[in-house]
């Protein structure tokens, strides 16, 4: 996820290394930019959050020696004016940007069948409307763009957020029946 982060922010990762601060920081807004943009495009439940990158430079050696620095994902809350470390964001809005960080490589692959086990589990019911507007615009192709590939998504779900009112067509349900096994059907 990590690396799809950096790919998603259209930097490569040895430019956040680069020895001139000026270089250096610029990269660091230029991607944070390009993360708030595809993140927070989706994510609807607070419009005041933006994404802020920053390089910790801690010595990881037992005799001294620094080595890599850790990419520092914040989130900038414009309303308290005050950032949060990404990890101390709820769970729901941790997999939410995890998700959309991993997923946004797949919008330019070739037609894919994506197989989603209860996505967005974590999610309040406004998280989940943004995680199927997601998914239908950005891996489903509900949304025209100039390279996008149109994958299949199938996914499980007990959530009734979940599931689009909108195109009830698309829901199938599943259920176990005894002496016959698993059935699909359109009710």
């Amino acid at each position: 996820t990590a690396l799809a982060l950096l790919r998603l922010a259209g930097v490569a990762a040895n430019e956040f290394v680069e020895s001139d601060y000026e270089v250096r920081k610029a990269a660091l807004e230029s991607a944070a930019t390009t993360v708030s943009e595809e993140v927070f495009r989706y994510w609807s439940q607070n419009p005041e959050l933006t994404v802020e990158l920053d390089l910790d430079f801690r010595e990881t050696g037992q005799n001294g020696q620094g080595g890599p620095p850790f990419l520092d994902v914040r989130i900038r809350n414009q309303r308290h004016r005050a950032t949060t470390n990404f990890g101390e964001r709820s769970g729901g809005f941790v997999w939410f940007f995890s998700f959309v960080a991993a997923f946004s490589e797949l919008r330019d692959a070739e037609s894919l069948v994506l197989l989603l086990d209860e996505p967005g589990l974590g999610l309040h019911a406004a998280g989940q409307a943004d995680l199927l507007r997601y998914m239908d615009e950005q891996l489903a192709g509900g949304h025209p763009a100039e390279h996008q590939a149109e994958h299949q998504v199938v996914y499980t779900t007990h959530s009734p957020f979940m599931v689009d009112a909108t195109r009830p067509h698309r829901v199938r349900t599943v259920e176990d029946v005894d002496g016959e096994g698993t059935r699909v059907g359109e009710d």
